[in-house]
């Protein structure tokens, strides 16, 4: 059995992943918005992608894939612009977040190399009732084009969150009305202006980046040309268009069949221990119940696009 965690902004209590004969199933105890809770299915890749190495004579055998099982395909891969479930799980695969919150409700560093605090003075309170959040990102992330990630990219980010001619639904933290202006000092750090004492501050970074920030290379030249045009990006299509900076490379999609994931050897917490990652879509639950039992799928999530608890229940006892 392995116990793992994932639950960024909302509550996850408990996610379980059984392995038996070949097969896993995904157990999961939620409260809170449920595209979240449907972010464990990635909890097996994710446990691969980031955990410590064991002792040599201890050492995992190397799994080739991992297959994902549901039974709705996902919207987009835009960050800013997605409005499904299964959109806010596929995106968890190739991008990663800047914070995320533990299963405690207390927020950890991912892309960032710290949470703002008063006792690390990286959260100051100004006169006049202000305050301001430096963060540091990480140094030697890349977007999987080989580009640097940068403040740049967490800026261009509250840029098109703060747009109006953009559609930007699951990506928003609510944080806008409260900032007063975002700077980079330098390309390792973005320092975040409130207008007034905003007590949630440190669960997003800024506008925008609730699953990550955009990488602006790629989608400057679209807003440029006109901002509307963001929502309609070639994400999904176009491999070339399609990056992240997480453990997993986008390769391809067949809307309502497969998404393809490969392991991204460059991976800031190094290369994931699964080389691919498959979504898999079937035509109903019952379809993919079917498919959980025979092997021909790894893991499954909770509904909408998945498997009903009670129904996870029963699969157990098989």
């Amino acid at each position: 059995m392995v116990h793992t965690h994932i639950s960024p902004l909302c509550r996850v209590a408990e996610a379980r992943v059984r392995g038996k004969e070949g097969r896993v199933l995904v157990r999961a105890s939620v409260t809170g918005r449920l595209a979240s809770a449907m972010l464990m299915v990635l909890a097996l890749a994710a446990a691969l992608a980031v955990s410590p190495s064991p002792p040599a004579s201890a050492q995992p055998r190397e799994r080739n894939q991992v297959v994902l099982g549901f039974y709705q395909d996902v919207d987009t891969f835009n960050v800013l612009t997605l409005s499904t479930d299964a959109g806010s799980i596929a995106i968890r695969a190739f991008m990663d977040p800047l914070v995320e919150g533990d299963p405690k409700w207390k927020y950890q560093p991912i892309l960032v190399s710290e949470i703002p605090s008063l006792v690390n003075k990286m959260w100051r309170v100004l006169p006049n009732g202000r305050m301001e959040l430096t963060w540091k990102l990480r140094p030697n992330v890349r977007w999987h084009d080989g580009k640097p990630f940068t403040s740049a990219d967490v800026l261009f980010t509250h840029q098109l969150a703060t747009d109006s001619r953009i559609p930007v639904t699951y990506s928003l933290c609510g944080n806008a009305p409260h900032i007063e202006s975002v700077q980079a000092p330098d390309p390792l750090t973005v320092v975040v202006t409130y207008r007034r004492v905003y007590a949630f501050a440190y669960q997003c970074v800024v506008e925008g980046s609730r699953w990550g920030a955009v990488p602006r290379h790629i989608f400057e030249p679209v807003y440029q040309r006109n901002p509307a045009g963001i929502k309609e990006m070639a994400l999904g299509k176009d491999a070339r268009l399609t990056i992240g900076n997480g453990p997993f490379r986008f390769r391809h999609w067949l809307r309502g069949n497969e998404i393809f994931f490969e392991a991204n050897a460059d991976y800031w917490r190094g290369r994931p221990k699964t080389g691919r990652l498959f979504f898999r879509y079937f035509a109903d639950v019952n379809t993919l119940l079917t498919n959980l039992v025979a092997g021909a799928v790894d893991v499954v999530g909770p509904a909408p696009s998945g498997i009903f608890f009670g129904q996870g229940l029963q699969l157990e006892e098989l």
